[in-house]
């Protein structure tokens, strides 16, 4: 290597944006530090010492230092606290590489460290995971409430319709296991909820209607369903969610009632015709 390839890779090491130095092989004495890490508070601390100096005995470093000597195959350390010993620091993280240097022989004489600061990657990774806990457990505490609920619910995904959610009392219903099944294979083509359930789907648009159930096992039970689609984070409608009050038995007393006042407006209407 000339002079001036060896100037140009010491100005590349000096001026790389993580925090670089060379660690010596054998005894991982630290020879070198770049500008980044001498501009630290620790970094011209360690020049010239060994990394068992000032790491935690404890550290994954010596273990990945050994490595790397031996194989000659580079590794990355992600996301570790600095492992510093003896120091007290806010919480940050690190992600390393280690990569070796050899000689003209092949001879690793030399590991190559760079670090870079990761610090709001992991915090923003873990507030996003959190904040993913938070919904799953929210979803949990809904489901649990409507899995009682006096409505009937069911979640059918993609374009199959397939079945992937329903509480008890739709189970109930039904009186089989349809989760898996789709809607099609158990709803008749010409059912009006099928049909209402395929257009939610299609267009993102929510239905709601009352109707007498088609379905033989259901001896014309009346429902009100509402069909509400269900978006994935880009806005597309991935799944519907059906819920159905029934109201057979508020239809049977308006019908009940309307025979009344049918029978009464005809009374009415001819007071004198019983008695002729």
């Amino acid at each position: 290597m000339t002079r001036d390839e060896l100037a140009e890779l010491s100005m590349v090491f000096e001026e790389l944006p993580g925090f670089a130095s060379i660690i010596e092989v054998p005894g991982y004495r630290v020879t070198r530090i770049n500008r980044k890490l001498r501009e630290s508070t620790e970094g011209p601390r360690m020049l010239g010492k060994s990394v068992r100096d000032f790491y935690r005995s404890d550290s994954p470093v010596f273990e990945v230092l050994d490595r790397v000597a031996a194989t000659g195959q580079a590794e990355i350390v992600r996301a570790r606290p600095p492992d510093l010993a003896n120091r007290a620091y806010a919480e940050r993280y690190y992600t390393r590489s280690y990569t070796p240097l050899r000689d003209e022989h092949g001879t690793v004489h030399g590991i190559l460290s760079v670090g870079f600061d990761v610090t709001e990657e992991v915090l923003a990774d873990r507030a996003h995971a959190e904040a993913d806990r938070e919904r799953q457990l929210e979803i949990k505490r809904l489901f649990a409430l409507l899995e009682e609920a006096p409505v009937f619910l069911l979640v059918a995904e993609g374009p199959e319709l397939r079945v992937t959610t329903m509480n008890r009392r739709s189970r109930d219903l039904f009186k089989r296991l349809v989760i898996g099944v789709p809607l099609r294979t158990f709803i008749p083509p010409d059912n009006k909820s099928l049909a209402s359930i395929e257009r939610v789907y299609a267009t993102g648009v929510p239905e709601s209607f009352e109707a007498v159930a088609s379905m033989e096992q259901f001896h014309g039970r009346s429902f009100l369903q509402t069909v509400v689609p269900l978006r994935d984070s880009d806005g597309s409608v991935t799944r519907v969610m059906v819920v159905s009050v029934e109201t057979t038995e508020q239809r049977q007393a308006s019908e009940a009632k309307d025979r009344l006042l049918a029978i009464i407006g005809h009374e009415l209407r001819n007071p004198l015709a019983r008695w002729s």
